[in-house]
């Protein structure tokens, strides 16, 4: 039996894994159906499809086959006892020695057991796949916890940020946050700035403390994230992320999401975020149904809602990135224009490769291989930074 169920273990752990296999390359041609389409792969995906599916039926074939083994050879090993009982008990009954009632007995007594010892091998086999389900749930229950500061009673009230001596590194990856040092006045608007992969987008993952720091602190009105604790934190934070996520639900409930967020609140938002007239125009307007991730609408829009979404409360610190990536220059310049005027008091950070998107901002900070290297207002930086200039005329303007 213990040979049995390790083997049965190991086989059913390797066919799990193969179906997690199988179910990531379902879920990625499904997410990326128009990639696929567009580099016209769709042979391509199938036929890596196909060998998922073989090798998964060629694993789950292995274990039928040693189910179809055990039971047999559990059912011969037990039938071969009886013919024992019968050939001996037989012979002992001819000779004398044993009453042929105490055969019958001992024969119903074998029976009787052989019903269980078939129970104990369907109860061998579940706890077999049970456990090599149960060590795929492990692995994810060991896996590092995500970072949660715990504090609590530390309000969130003016907004400023002090980053100081900053570093933070992805596992088995080189610093991708390196000495960063970096004060944000309360009510201040703050552009960063970079090239992709200079570390914007973790920034603000630590700011919103997503991720923990490998070193140095984040201080909000002068309190530690552990200080403030996770919770009173997003309280006072809203995030516009690079890929907006919009739920299956209405218009309206997208943007007054977690929160009780009257019309008159939703339409200004809405206004602002330059969506209104958009909306206005759909047979349902605001009660028009978001398909999931709003796969019914276009980019632009989709950063848009997620834009009026951020703004519901106002709160005191606001976290844009690269959240115009989509936009036109005349969208974005009347959004920006608005949406700084109704933030004016409240703490704003605009991340972005775009200078059209930071040029507003009163200070921005210019991003290099995880570090600082300037900060100053758009007109100095324009005159006096080399490589604010040269990302100034990559975009199309000039000096």
């Amino acid at each position: 039996f213990s040979l049995f169920a390790l083997k049965a273990k190991n086989l059913f752990l390797i066919a799990q894994q193969q179906l997690d296999k199988l179910n990531s390359t379902i879920q990625q041609n499904l997410a990326g159906i128009s990639v696929v389409k567009s580099f016209v792969a769709e042979d391509q995906e199938i036929s890596i499809f196909n060998e998922e599916a073989d090798r998964l039926k060629d694993q789950r074939i292995q274990v039928g086959k040693l189910l179809s083994a055990a039971f047999p050879t559990l059912l011969f090993v037990v039938n071969f006892g009886v013919l024992m009982v019968l050939w001996r008990g037989g012979a002992d009954v001819i000779e004398g020695s044993m009453d042929i009632g105490a055969l019958i007995a001992l024969i119903n007594y074998i029976f009787m057991i052989m019903f269980p010892l078939m129970m104990l091998g369907m109860v061998i086999t579940m706890f077999a796949r049970a456990s090599a389900s149960a060590k795929r749930i492990k692995e994810i229950l060991e896996l590092a916890t995500s970072y949660r500061p715990s504090g609590k009673g530390k309000f969130i009230e003016n907004g400023s940020i002090t980053i100081e001596h900053l570093d933070f590194s992805y596992p088995n990856r080189t610093k991708v946050i390196c000495d960063l040092n970096l004060d944000i006045k309360s009510g201040e608007v703050i552009g960063i700035i970079g090239s992709t992969g200079s570390g914007k987008s973790t920034l603000l993952n630590l700011i919103a403390g997503f991720y923990q720091p490998s070193s140095g602190t984040i201080k909000i009105d002068g309190y530690s994230l552990d200080e403030i604790g996770i919770e009173n934190l997003r309280q006072n934070i809203n995030i516009v992320f690079q890929d907006p996520m919009l739920f299956k639900m209405s218009l309206f409930d997208n943007i007054s999401f977690a929160s009780s967020a009257g019309s008159d609140e939703i339409l200004k938002s809405a206004e602002i975020a330059q969506i209104n007239t958009f909306i206005n125009q759909l047979p349902s307007q605001f009660n028009t149904e978001i398909k999931n991730r709003g796969t019914n609408l276009s980019g632009g829009q989709r950063q848009r809602i997620a834009i009026a979404r951020s703004l519901i409360g106002n709160k005191p610190i606001l976290i844009l990135d690269d959240a115009f990536s989509s936009l036109d220059r005349i969208t974005e310049n009347r959004l920006i224009d608005q949406l700084l005027d109704y933030r004016k008091g409240k703490t704003t950070l605009i991340i972005s490769q775009k200078i059209s998107s930071v040029r507003k901002a009163d200070r921005i900070a210019l991003l290099e291989q995880g570090k600082i290297s300037a900060v100053d207002n758009h007109q100095n930086l324009l005159w006096q930074n080399k490589t604010y200039q040269e990302i100034y005329i990559s975009q199309g303007y000039e000096l």
